[in-house]
């Protein structure tokens, strides 16, 4: 009932519900260039959703930058060089 509850506030407030927010839907949708970084440490958004996601998107261009032993949003304090390496070249392109 909560989530429910506050997906229809969503709506009335900002004009979108949760159901519109679904990750997988919106992924697919999006033909902009899209860079992938996840910690596989994650726990918070669990690593395993990265794939699917990955998959997802179809039009445009992606990449794929995984953290090794990093937690939820650790991947640039964790691999600083590569994470920015990684950032230069997506957006290089």
């Amino acid at each position: 009932p909560l989530m429910n509850t506050t997906s229809w506030l969503c709506q009335q407030r900002y004009g979108w519900s949760f159901d519109e927010a679904q990750q997988i839907k919106q992924v697919e949708r999006s033909t902009k260039p899209m860079l992938f970084i996840h910690g596989d440490a994650d726990t918070y958004v669990p690593y395993s959703m990265l794939r699917p996601l990955y998959e997802a998107k179809r039009h445009g261009r992606k990449a794929i930058f995984i953290a090794k032993d990093s937690e939820h949003a650790m991947a640039y304090r964790d691999h600083h060089k590569e994470y920015t390496k990684k950032v230069k070249e997506f957006v290089g392109e």
